[in-house]
């Protein structure tokens, strides 16, 4: 469950009860959804607030995708979105210009940050259409990063915090990306020279993850496992996807000039985004040593950021209308198993 931050599209664009809800791939009167069939997956354009640029950052265990969209021609305005059962929904803004979602469980609560009519940056936690915030514990911003099924938010505020039943604990100086079931936090924060590291947070202990033989580690999730994933750099500096568990930081092998690890599921199947040779951008879904990618909307750019328990992957790609320029979206995506 990889999360990004408020008004990132232009740097991704540069670079408990919901068992009986309908099918939550039912098309939408509302929107277009392309699709592209390819490696076992269909790729599907979950579209836009109506703007020209989307994408989806977490999917929860139903099939409820979060994320951000431009609601104009231009990146001005971007706003936080839950897409579910076809229909795309803009969140709001908690009195500014911009928000982003980051993470859904499954009872539908949204988290993410947005703007205040200050400008200011603050957590937001969103369920059945009421955009809370959820304020700054003290400092001058807040963005919450994911919530689990229990309903714990963790995010950065200064310092990384939980929230839960109102209450905030303060879990030390790192900025957290995800959550799981038990309560375990992966993020990233910084070894005693200084160099950002990949990190991990259970039962008050935070623990530096290492690297693949370079200076800089980041972890975008965890699972149930407490096995992490993120991006690491080799001892020659390349950018590589890696795994974390049983106390070793593993390189997955994915093929490519650099590769980056956003999301895992408890199965064991991670998703994330590899560079070509050819300076394409896919997205790709890697199990037990193998990595395959995934079909594009047509374009030569998507990257994966979240899976589910299903299978199913979110993150964002481009159409056969756009290289890798500013046509063609990227919009948000949804790859679903045949």
């Amino acid at each position: 469950m990889q999360r990004n931050a408020v008004l990132s599209l232009g740097l991704v664009a540069g670079l408990l009860a919901c068992g009986s809800e309908p099918d939550p791939l039912e098309p939408s009167a509302q929107a277009s959804l392309a699709a592209a069939a390819a490696s076992g997956y269909t790729a599907v354009n979950l579209g836009t607030l109506g703007g020209t640029v989307s994408v989806a950052y977490d999917i929860s265990p139903v099939g409820h995708v979060v994320g951000e969209s431009w609601t104009g021609p231009t990146g001005d305005n971007i706003h936080a979105f839950l897409w579910r059962n076809g229909v795309m929904t803009d969140l709001g803004t908690l009195g500014g210009c911009c928000s982003s979602a980051h993470g859904v469980n499954r009872a539908g609560k949204v988290v993410g940050v947005s703007t205040t009519a200050s400008g200011a940056e603050h957590a937001f936690a969103w369920k059945d259409g009421v955009m809370t915030d959820l304020g700054t514990f003290g400092a001058s911003t807040s963005r919450a990063s994911d919530i689990n099924a229990a309903g714990q938010i963790v995010g950065r505020s200064g310092r990384a915090f939980r929230y839960y039943r109102e209450q905030f604990t303060d879990l030390g100086v790192f900025s957290p990306a995800a959550i799981n079931a038990t309560g375990q936090v992966a993020g990233e924060g910084s070894s005693p020279r200084g160099y950002q590291r990949a990190v991990r947070w259970s039962n008050g202990v935070l623990t530096n993850l290492g690297t693949l033989g370079g200076n800089f580690s980041s972890a975008s999730d965890i699972n149930a496992d407490g096995e992490v994933v993120g991006i690491s750099t080799l001892a020659n500096g390349k950018y590589r996807a890696f795994i974390w568990k049983n106390g070793t930081m593993k390189n997955l092998g994915v093929p490519g000039v650099l590769s980056s690890a956003s999301g895992i599921n408890d199965a064991g199947f991670i998703v994330g985004q590899r560079q070509t040779v050819d300076n394409g951008f896919r997205a790709y879904v890697w199990r037990d040593g193998v990595s395959t990618d995934l079909p594009s909307l047509g374009g030569k750019y998507s990257s994966a950021n979240g899976i589910n328990a299903a299978g199913q992957i979110v993150g964002q790609s481009r159409t056969a209308a756009g290289g890798l320029d500013a046509t063609g979206g990227p919009f948000a995506t949804l790859w679903v198993p045949k």
